[in-house]
């Protein structure tokens, strides 16, 4: 009887394969390049391969030429050439390779084989430790028997290795993972919270991998409008809260991209409207979050709410000095008029659309304007006086009258004569040079710079305002009725002139050539071409929706062009780890169970409310679902399904979870998806604990496994934990790490901690949603407090220098503040 011997999986012909092909292509191809990525000297099975493909990696790291005579001379200055079988085998393995096409092929089957080793070494690994009795329980050994899974599954797809590594071995994966750091197109290192004055905190490194981030709060302390309110998008049309959606692409504030990445309906809310000094107005929810900017605020810009808003405008100092930031109108699509937008707009404003086209024309510019824009097929005919037609000169297929039938505007006489539609979606510079048209025919110039236009059609002059509010301008405007006019000495009674006064911003403004509207300018400006706001007040109550944006100030456009800010919503950073990241976020929660969850995240993403989920379909207002049951319903189910497809999200609900439970689930994902982004757990005293003697050794043992947890898949793991009540015995209740409930491991385990503090919880006089983040530990980089606002369960960035000297005045000591009688 014979026993079976199984060799180590290898080939010999394709590692000679892979070494003779190496010296036999270009040393700067694209084939060796990923060859040398592909392999290290380990890959080989036979020892004369292994220092062979060192010695020729060495030299390419160099940048020394690769041969067999050059290989042989490095070998023989170091003595290995023996170890090698000499020049000899060098040359029999370059002669036997025929050629340097296939050898990824070849370097790939080098790889597999040595993974099938790697893999039979651990495994080995994993059968005696089974075998051993060395004092570890069953359960001890089987959670190290599945990270000995996941290292090889960690080998299978990146090749790296754990255990005892070289110097050398360790800077290669350091070099490459710097190469990912530093590549725009490539994986980052530094993971982003979604907070982004958190974020700068923790630049440039952001959440390192590998880390354990602690959250610290008290137990319980933690924007909208209504849904017929709209919504910019970024191709210049828009929607409404009701039926925006995530991942729409948003309208913002420089242009930059946004789109939407959360829908959270609120409710039935208290409703205010906001009116500004143009007359635009923007109806928002209590708590909607303001980006405002004054010379009355310290560092000239903060965040408020609604309510704030209001009690602001109350006083003196700041009336008429708020204006929130106007839009850049870098949005819309290009578009083809079929005529030059500056000629339209000189159309519309000074000309004649019936029949071939005329316009009137007095200033030298804007009649060389108008030859060099009709091109070189139309003609610009004088007629008489100020008039000139502008007939084609070969064919009335292509005159500018088909062009006019076309966009709509062709036979309006003055009074009825309107901006085509298509002009407010197009892209800015189309916006521009229509506008200009508009101005440099029928404008003029008043003092500091404010523009006026004249029409005897509201549509026009309402087309003008909405062109103006686009680009990022204020208009206001006014009608003056049946205007008199001198006629032949006879007095008469003209049609109603609609009046736009009219503020721009200066790089709009220097698109005005025409030297009669430029001569009245002035290089001073007094007044701002922002939206400034003018009253707050209350109008009733009415169902409401927040969105998330993803753009970094998080404001978007609404009614009137107007900027608002908005929240950073609910699971900020597992939803920002799974939608932002793409990475797998892995939501633990041992409170809320799953179906809750899951209604939660559909309800915030369609912006229906979850009691759809529970109320029949009935008109009655006592116990039916108020709104379009089927339609909402649909809408629902259809945004669950798109959460599903992200799958990214992962929630385990499971009461009463052990950290081994937790392990064991999350080595499976990184399985599966062979990464895992975040894992967060909710929270550390709702975890079963191993039996010890107190609750401080149970919960740190957990600690330490959690923060081994994201080593070993490097990831970041989220641990959410509860203060103890020894804090609000403190003058100062700002939390520390050894505030956390029943453990005082957290301290030396975790490498991030950061305590939420809200002191309107204590002192009535500070509004309930300002609120510190206080990084307190960092191990890789700065510590500090960052100032944001909590409404509704969100958390809002804010002016951190307004925020820092808020906080220093009241904690002024009152024998230093001025007193008075």
């Amino acid at each position: 009887m014979t026993d079976n011997f199984y060799a180590p999986p290898h080939s010999i012909e394709a590692e000679q394969a892979v070494i003779g092909g190496l010296l036999l292509d270009d040393d700067s191809s694209e084939r060796v390049q990923k060859v040398l990525a592909m392999l290290k000297p380990d890959s080989f099975y036979s020892r004369s391969h292994k220092i062979l493909f060192e010695e020729i990696t060495r030299m390419h790291r160099e940048q020394k030429p690769v041969d067999g005579l050059t290989l042989f001379d490095e070998l023989e200055r170091k003595s290995l050439t023996a170890s090698v079988g000499g020049f000899a085998y060098i040359a029999e393995i370059a002669k036997n390779t025929p050629s340097a096409a296939n050898i990824v092929a070849y370097a790939m089957q080098v790889r597999e084989t040595a993974m099938e080793r790697y893999a039979i070494n651990r495994m080995t690994e994993a059968t005696e430790l089974l075998y051993s009795r060395n004092g570890m329980t069953a359960t001890q050994k089987y959670e190290a028997i599945q990270a000995i899974f996941t290292q090889l599954t960690d080998h299978a797809k990146t090749g790296s290795r754990r255990g005892l590594r070289s110097f050398g071995e360790v800077m290669e994966d350091w070099v490459s993972d710097l190469d990912k750091r530093f590549d725009p197109s490539g994986e980052q290192r530094g993971m982003s919270t979604g907070i982004p004055s958190l974020d700068r905190m923790l630049s440039p490194k952001g959440l390192v991998k590998g880390s354990l981030f602690v959250i610290g709060a008290r137990p319980k302390m933690g924007k909208a409008q209504p849904l017929n309110s709209r919504i910019l998008l970024a191709d210049g049309s828009w929607t409404t809260f009701r039926d925006v959606c995530v991942g729409d692409s948003l309208a913002s504030v420089d242009g930059q991209p946004s789109f939407v990445s959360g829908v959270f309906p609120q409710g039935e809310r208290d409703i205010y409207r906001v009116t500004f000094s143009d007359g635009r107005t923007v109806d928002c929810a209590d708590d909607h979050l303001w980006e405002i900017h004054s010379n009355r605020i310290t560092g000239g810009v903060d965040v408020v709410d609604t309510c704030r808003l209001r009690d602001m405008m109350e006083c003196v100092r700041y009336q008429s000095r708020i204006h929130v930031p106007g839009i850049s109108g870098d949005f819309g699509l290009p578009v083809d008029l079929g005529i030059s937008p500056w000629l339209l707009g000189a159309l519309l404003g000074d000309g004649n659309l019936a029949g071939t086209p005329r316009i009137s024309m007095t200033e030298p510019y804007i009649i060389e304007r108008v030859r060099s824009e009709v091109g070189d097929d139309i003609e610009v005919r004088h007629v008489s006086g100020c008039d000139y037609s502008l007939p084609h000169k070969f064919s009335r297929k292509l005159s500018l009258t088909r062009v006019m039938q076309r966009l709509g505007i062709y036979g309006r006489m003055s009074e009825i004569k309107i901006i085509p539609d298509i002009i407010f979606s197009a892209d800015k510079q189309t916006r521009i040079d229509v506008l200009c048209g508009l101005l440099e025919t029928d404008g003029w110039v008043e003092g500091n710079n404010a523009l006026r236009f004249s029409s005897a059609s509201k549509f026009l002059s309402d087309g003008v305002k909405r062109l103006v509010h686009s680009l990022g301008g204020v208009c206001r405007m006014t009608t003056k009725q049946e205007p008199k006019f001198s006629y032949k000495g006879e007095m008469r009674k003209g049609m109603d002139a609609h009046i736009c006064a009219i503020r721009l911003p200066d790089e709009v403004l220097s698109h005005i050539k025409s030297p009669r509207l430029k001569q009245k300018f002035t290089a001073k400006r007094i007044k701002t071409s922002e939206p400034v706001i003018t009253s707050v007040e209350y109008i009733g109550r009415e169902e409401c929706i927040c969105i998330m944006v993803s753009h970094e100030r998080h404001l978007y456009a609404t009614d009137g062009y107007i900027l608002t800010h908005n929240t950073t919503l609910y699971s900020q950073m597992a939803i920002n780890c799974a939608v932002h990241e793409k990475k797998p976020a892995l939501m633990f929660s041992l409170e809320m169970p799953g179906d809750q969850i899951l209604e939660k995240l559909v309800g915030q993403k369609s912006g229906v409310n979850p009691n759809i989920f529970y109320l029949p379909a009935t008109n009655d207002a006592d116990d039916g679902y108020q709104g379009d049951y089927d339609g909402d319903f649909n809408r629902a189910i259809e945004t669950a399904n798109r959460l599903s497809e992200i799958d990214m999200l992962y929630i385990d609900d499971t009461p009463g979870l052990s950290l081994a439970q937790i392990v064991s689930e999350s080595r499976r994902i990184k399985r599966e998806k062979g990464c895992v982004g975040m894992i967060l757990v909710d929270y550390l005293t709702l975890m079963t604990a191993e039996k010890a003697d107190r609750n401080d050794l149970a919960y740190g043992m957990i600690t330490k496994g959690l923060k081994n947890l994201a080593k070993e898949l490097d990831c970041v793991v989220v641990l959410l934990t509860q203060l103890n009540r020894a804090l609000e015995s403190r003058t100062n209740k700002r939390p520390l790490p050894s505030d956390s409930r029943d453990t005082g491991q957290i301290e030396q385990d975790c490498d991030y901690w950061v305590g939420i503090h809200r002191e309107g919880a204590f002192d009535d006089s500070v509004p309930p949603g300002e609120t510190e983040l206080i990084l307190r530990l960092n191990r890789h980089g700065y510590t500090g407090t960052v100032y944001c606002i909590q409404a509704n369960g969100a958390i809002y960035d804010t002016d951190q220098q307004s925020a820092e000297m808020r906080r220093r005045e009241r904690e002024e000591p009152q024998s230093k503040k001025k007193g008075g009688f």
